[in-house]
């Protein structure tokens, strides 16, 4: 995301995909910036001169989630079937690749970097979705994790090793679900919430939710004990963002080419970026310096 003054973008990245673009990630380092989508290709481009710096092929599917390791070394790709790839995307060099069966809906990386985790929906009928943990340096599985969901909307790992998980068990206007916190060594649960989040923030501080009635907003909750801080008055939500360090939010209009940004602090709106009125937002991303 740029500063909320900004008026236009600061890299026009263009000619790249024939499909629309579904997921994007940027470096730790903010030197690349990963893209992906229906074309089932993944693009790097190097972010200070916009230019297409490698392609990776090898997904069947459209891609649904990437994400750059901590250290910045590995990228994690993953489509709608399940098939997860760990890339040294800089060689252009196929490191692993796990199938888990099943829409790939977050990924997320431990703060040391060696665990990945995957929210994983179900397939067939009365199939709930799965959170995956698997070993960073073979994809090895470390443990499986059952939830009574079916599809994952927001998975984080904290630094102090919490898998915050949400899920929603209904699919309609205003769904219902619960927030899962556990403990990622042991799997177990400690706490929960009657909350679907749409986003936690990477300090695992805050939750991020929307709420249909009896006004469509943006609920922010404190995740310590559930309670709502900030409620944002949002027309349309679709994408919902934290910025790395949780000061801010980004929400992306459904079906629009805008983007709000709020201060998660004092619940206010500090900018909104426009785009081209030709296209809709379809994946939004903040760099690691927010």
């Amino acid at each position: 995301a740029s500063p909320p003054d900004a008026r236009g973008p600061y890299q026009l990245l263009q000619y790249g995909h024939s499909l629309p673009v579904r997921t994007v990630a940027f470096s730790p380092n903010r030197e690349w910036l990963a893209s992906g989508g229906e074309d089932k290709t993944v693009i790097i481009w190097r972010t200070t001169t916009g230019e297409q710096q490698r392609r990776l092929t090898g997904h069947d599917a459209p891609l649904t989630q990437l994400s750059f390791s901590p250290n910045g070394q590995r990228l994690l790709s993953a489509d709608s079937t399940g098939q997860v790839d760990l890339w040294d995307f800089q060689a252009g060099a196929l490191l692993y690749s796990v199938n888990l069966r099943g829409w790939v809906r977050a990924v997320a990386y431990s703060a040391d970097g060696q665990f990945w985790a995957a929210g994983v929906d179900g397939t067939g009928e009365g199939a709930t979705a799965k959170i995956e943990i698997h070993d960073m340096a073979s994809g090895r599985t470390i443990r499986t994790i059952s939830t009574g969901w079916m599809a994952l909307t927001a998975l984080t790992i904290t630094r102090d090793r919490l898998l915050l998980a949400s899920g929603a068990t209904a699919e309609d206007d205003d769904p219902e679900g619960t927030v899962e916190i556990r403990n990622l060594n042991s799997g177990q649960i400690q706490k929960t919430y009657p909350v679907v989040a749409s986003a936690f923030s990477p300090d695992g501080r805050l939750m991020a939710s929307i709420d249909f009635s009896p006004q469509v907003k943006v609920v922010i909750r404190d995740l310590a004990n559930g309670l709502e801080t900030h409620s944002l008055l949002q027309q349309s939500p679709g994408f919902v963002c934290f910025s790395p360090d949780g000061r801010e939010i980004a929400v992306a209009k459904s079906g629009n080419s805008e983007v709000d940004l709020w201060s998660a602090a004092t619940g206010k709106q500090i900018g909104i970026l426009p785009a081209d009125d030709s296209y809709g937002i379809t994946a939004v991303a903040f760099s690691a310096d927010s």
